[in-house]
């Protein structure tokens, strides 16, 4: 039999077939594509699931709810929430990991700086 490929998460299947020809990595899990424990659907793929604090190699890996797109990134390997983000329900609270804004600071003085020297000289 002929079944229709899944081109969004969560679509309705019969078989992985329908799920992993148009999202890399997902699987067909109890008549839904879905992506395996541990990993979560962005874009049109399956990456692995990273949350507030732990270790990642991209943003993709952070962003496990669409809520987080604009509230956290990767820095430094670290899920971090962005400077200014307090959201207790998405793991941002007062207390949590958040993006330093120093390191924009120290990236303008250099900016400046050397804005400044090639003025001089």
């Amino acid at each position: 039999m002929l079944f229709l490929a899944a081109t969004y998460f969560y679509e309705p299947c019969e078989e992985n077939g329908q799920c992993s020809q148009f999202l890399t990595d997902s699987v067909c899990s109890e008549g839904n594509c879905t992506c395996q424990i541990g990993r979560h659907g962005y874009s049109n793929r399956c990456v692995r699931s990273s949350g507030i604090g732990q270790g990642c190699k991209s943003i993709d890996e952070c962003i496990t709810d669409s809520r987080l797109s604009s509230s956290v990134d990767c820095v430094d390997g670290l899920c971090q929430c962005l400077s200014g983000v307090v959201d207790e329900t998405l793991g941002c609270g007062s207390g949590g990991t958040h993006v330093s804004t120093s390191l924009l600071s120290t990236i303008y003085y250099i900016a400046i700086s050397y804005l400044l020297l090639k003025i001089v000289l």
